[in-house]
C-alpha cells in the first residue's frame, strides 16, 4: 500500500512538472516554435560556430573574452552552444529544461528551510520571472538561466554537505558556487545573497560556523578576478 502511494506521488509530480515544462515551451509558440538569432546571438554564437574548432585561439584568447563572465564566455559559449548553433531552438529547449530543474531544486531547498514554494509560486517563477529577454533570447538566457541553475544546485549540495557532514561534498558545493560567479553580474549578487541566507537559516545545524563566510570568499575571488583585469587592461 505504501509503495503504491509512493508510485502515485511520483506519477503526480512527474505529471505536474511535465505540464509546467510544456507551458514554458508553449510560450515560444508566439514565435512559431522557431528561433531567429538577433543582435548579440550572431556575434557570440554564429561567429563561434564558424570558427570551430579554433574558437579559443582565434576569439577567446585573441580578443580576451575571458575577462568578463569567464565561465559562460570561455566555456559554455564555445563548447556547448556554438556546436549546437545550427539548431538554436534545441538550445532554447535545453535552457528551458535547466530553468525547470532550477525550479525543482529551489522548491526542495525552500522546503528544507520551511518556506512554502507551491504551485502558484512555481508557475510565476517558471513563466514570468525574467521576461522574454531572460528566457528566450539565448545571448541572455544562456547567462541568466544556466547561472541560476548552477547557483541553486550549489546551495542544494551545500545543504546536503552540512546535513551529512561531508567535506568532499562541501568542496564540490563551493566549487559550483564559485562557478556560478562566472555568469551574469545579477547572478553573482543573487548567488552570494541566496547562499548566505540559506546558511543563516540553517545556522543551528552547522557545526563549523566558518562555513557561513564561504560564499563571501567566492565573491571576493570573482571581484579580485575582475579587478585584476581592470587594473591591467
Amino acid at each position: 500500500m505504501q509503495t503504491n502511494f509512493k508510485i502515485f506521488l511520483l506519477h503526480k509530480n512527474f505529471l505536474f512538472w511535465s505540464t509546467v515544462y510544456v507551458l514554458m515551451v508553449t510560450r515560444f509558440s508566439y514565435f512559431g516554435f522557431t528561433y531567429s538569432p538577433v543582435l548579440d546571438d550572431n556575434n557570440l554564437f554564429g561567429i563561434f560556430h564558424l570558427r570551430l574548432p579554433h574558437v579559443w585561439q582565434d576569439i577567446i584568447l585573441h580578443y580576451k573574452t575571458y575577462m568578463i563572465r569567464p565561465v559562460v564566455q570561455s566555456l559554455i559559449d564555445p563548447m556547448v552552444i556554438a556546436p549546437l548553433w545550427q539548431n538554436p531552438f534545441l538550445v532554447l529547449c535545453l535552457i528551458t529544461g535547466l530553468h525547470l530543474l532550477s525550479c525543482i531544486i529551489l522548491q526542495n531547498i525552500l522546503r528544507q528551510v520551511h518556506v512554502r514554494f507551491e504551485a502558484f509560486a512555481i508557475v510565476i517563477f517558471a513563466l514570468a520571472p525574467f521576461s522574454s529577454e531572460g528566457t528566450y533570447w539565448i545571448a541572455a538566457s544562456s547567462r541568466i538561466i544556466i547561472g541560476l541553475f548552477v547557483c541553486v544546485l550549489s546551495v542544494y549540495l551545500l545543504m546536503r554537505a552540512i546535513k551529512h557532514q561531508n567535506n568532499k561534498l562541501l568542496c564540490i558545493a563551493m566549487l559550483c558556487n564559485l562557478v556560478a560567479m562566472g555568469f551574469y553580474e545579477q547572478i553573482i549578487c543573487f548567488n552570494a545573497f541566496f547562499t548566505f541566507v540559506i546558511l543563516f537559516l540553517n545556522i543551528k545545524d552547522i557545526q563549523k560556523k566558518w562555513i557561513v563566510i564561504l560564499p563571501f570568499v567566492n565573491l571576493a575571488i570573482i571581484l579580485a578576478y575582475y579587478a585584476y583585469f581592470v587594473i591591467h587592461n
